[in-house]
């Protein structure tokens, strides 16, 4: 297929508005049934009263935690190679986390980043503004979901998930591709969802805040008599905001999203369903222009999951779509516009099937393979010229095939030693054919009492997305690869745990935006601790990270701040009838464009929940920026100011 863009031109052109982006039978559907559930919840609120029990997660239990890491297997937090971290559902309560942005950033070791429409993850000293996250790997449930026309992982109100739906996040920082495969290049998030019987009744919710920040959501869960148990979750929320890029005070109009997710398992099969959609209207950028835009994202996954006594086997399919479309009016000299629109669609399918085994004494191996199919790369730009009265048409059709095979083998050595070995092989077809590895190696010592070390080294490769092909001129299969070693040690006894790590990364043939021939390599060390403790309902966790990033030519990179420290402290001032949390993050002094350096921030957030102040209500009000602190970043290459003191307020109702 062909990988560039094929250029005509016509005497007209027709703006497209974003509400004919996207397909209004598509939001009627989904509007209908956000309301629908709203109606059927608040129907059941006035008939049925029933508290639902929200108990807390002792410390002890927290540590016993089953991860799902790079290994593909169910493990202990304190035996994983790769230095953990998990928020639980009871943290995203108690501090009143609405995105998963929220979540990450507050999570040891990353810094994300905004520019008015999209977050970006960085971690390990590299998160470049304004590029996909490509480099760090989204799951939901076991199941990629990043795009594949940007790679993009959506992580604010495009998000695929609320956050009242999930049960934990797990983030494995490190090259997780020896199994996991592409994007699982500097590390992996994984989101576990709650289950039927963990909502085990009704919830109805409903949200306001500052800049008219509105969401109403209703979900419903169970575990039947049959042994089924279903999950089904709707929502929808609107918001008008600040104008990204001008302080003026003015909203910008119409963010909305609406969302819908959909839950299921009998015996060993599993179903599960996702949809998200968000629209952003009149976004001002630095230089004045407007950019009205929306997302799309469509996913369905089949499993089978079976034990067959010595071994488990399990099958996956999933299928999924992404569509964006856009209008940018950019203003030129004499007061006209230049007008661009510019859409993409995405389509793929995805099967996979793995065996793990603990037949042979002192093993434990997985086996599996991966084909998926990325029928659906297009991109398509339609740009008029006012002065010329032109149309111009660019279209980029594109398609790619990855054939995969893995194996990890965990083996049990002597003086409490165990060695982690994993390979995988991709095999990429699209305009070419290219073959690469990614291996990796783990050593764990767990003969002291309260301590586990590790020692890790890994090969990952990171293709570039359809996007940085088409914009950036690169061959289809053009390819980055990263080479990390890490040292871990996690400590714990009783409530306290403490974990360290030291690591250094480097990145061969970066991709980047901006062309550079003499960019080489990039080159990360950095060291991690992080501390957490629970006493008498007090929870305290705290970390910090130093981080130095420098590449080939000696410059250091833009974005990557050489301290990062974090800080949460929850505690209850009447029993779990009232808690207060306090998150507080400081990032600090970093390089935002060549030469120009601005100085660190810190940003405080305080949360106060009530989770029985009656039978099944729960009450959350929460200020966001509490001391109104700004800050500067550069997504587009200009100097864009961030920070406002925002409120909201948070009613819901369980029952069954």
């Amino acid at each position: 297929m062909r990988n560039d863009f094929t250029a005509g031109r016509e005497n007209h052109i027709q703006i497209m508005p974003l509400d004919s982006a996207v397909s209004p039978l598509r939001r009627h559907v989904l509007l209908s049934t956000c309301r629908c559930f709203c109606v059927l919840g608040f129907w059941l609120l006035s008939r049925v009263v029933v508290a639902q029990d929200l108990t807390s997660v002792p410390f002890e239990q927290l540590l016993e935690t089953e991860v799902v890491d790079a290994a593909r297997f169910s493990q202990q937090l304190t035996d994983t190679p790769s230095a953990v971290s998990v928020i639980t559902a009871q943290d995203i309560r108690r501090f009143g986390y609405r995105t998963l942005a929220e979540i990450m950033n507050n999570m040891r070791g990353l810094n994300i980043g905004f520019d008015g429409a999209y977050y970006f993850p960085g971690g390990r000293g590299y998160g470049q503004p304004g590029e996909y996250a490509g480099r760090v790997m989204l799951r939901i449930d076991g199941q990629p979901v990043a795009d594949n026309v940007f790679n993009q992982i959506y992580l604010g109100e495009d998000g695929l998930l609320d956050t009242e739906l999930i049960d934990r996040v797990e983030y494995a920082p490190g090259p997780g591709a020896a199994l996991y495969g592409n994007n699982a290049f500097l590390g992996v998030i994984n989101v576990v969802t709650l289950r039927g019987r963990d909502l085990n009744g009704t919830q109805v919710a409903m949200t306001t805040g500052s800049n008219q920040d509105r969401k109403v959501r209703a979900s419903w869960g169970k575990r039947l008599d049959n042994g089924a148990e279903w999950l089904v979750s709707a929502s929808s929320s609107q918001a008008d905001l600040p104008r990204t890029h001008l302080d003026d005070g003015i909203l910008q109009d119409d963010l909305d999203g609406q969302r819908l997710f959909i839950k299921g398992a009998q015996g060993a099969w599993s179903i599960e369903g996702v949809f998200a959609e968000r629209n952003q209207q009149e976004l001002s950028t630095p230089l004045g222009s407007a950019w009205n835009f929306s997302d799309t994202n469509t996913l369905w996954k089949l499993g089978h999951d079976a034990d067959h006594g010595s071994f488990r086997s399990s099958v996956r399919l999933a299928q999924g779509s992404y569509q964006y479309s856009s209008a940018y009016r950019e203003p030129i000299e004499d007061g006209r516009r230049f007008i661009e629109n510019i859409d993409a669609d995405g389509r793929w399918w995805d099967l996979e099937g793995t065996i793990s085994s603990i037949a042979l004494t002192g093993h434990r191996v997985v086996l599996g393979g991966e084909y998926r199919d990325d029928y659906l790369q297009d991109q398509q730009m339609r740009r008029y010229f006012p002065r010329r009265n032109e149309y111009e048409l660019s279209r980029s059709h594109g398609e790619a095939q990855t054939a995969s095979l893995f194996a990890q083998d965990e083996i049990e050595l002597p003086y409490d030693l165990s060695l982690n070995l994993g390979l995988r092989f991709d095999r990429r077809s699209s305009n070419d054919t290219v073959v690469r590895s990614a291996p990796r190696a783990a050593l764990l010592y767990t003969g002291l009492s309260d301590t586990t070390l590790s020692l890790s080294h890994g090969v990952a490769t990171r293709f570039a997305s359809r996007n940085e092909t088409t914009f950036y001129e690169l061959s289809s299969t053009e390819s980055e690869r990263v080479t990390t070693t890490e040292f871990v040690s996690d400590y714990r006894r009783g409530d306290f745990r403490v974990l360290g790590s030291l690591y250094r990364y480097r990145i061969t043939d970066p991709i980047r935006r901006f062309s550079d021939p003499a960019l080489a390599w990039v080159d990360t060390r950095g060291a991690e601790l992080e501390a957490q403790w629970q006493w008498h309902g007090v929870q305290l966790r705290g970390s910090h990270t130093w981080q130095r990033s420098q590449d080939n030519l000696a410059r250091n990179l833009i974005n990557s701040p050489r301290n990062l420290s974090k800080l949460q402290i929850s505690v209850p001032l009447a029993g779990e009838r009232l808690r207060a949390s306090l998150a507080a993050r400081y990032v600090g002094e970093r390089l935002i464009a060549p030469g120009r350096n601005v100085a660190g921030y810190a940003i405080t957030d305080l949360t106060l929940t009530s989770e029985e102040i009656l039978p099944g209500v729960s009450v959350t009000a929460a200020v966001r920026n509490l001391f109104d602190r700004h800050y500067l970043e550069s997504p587009f290459g200009a100097e864009i100011e961030r920070g406002e003191r925002t409120l909201w307020f948070s009613l819901g109702y369980a029952f069954q």
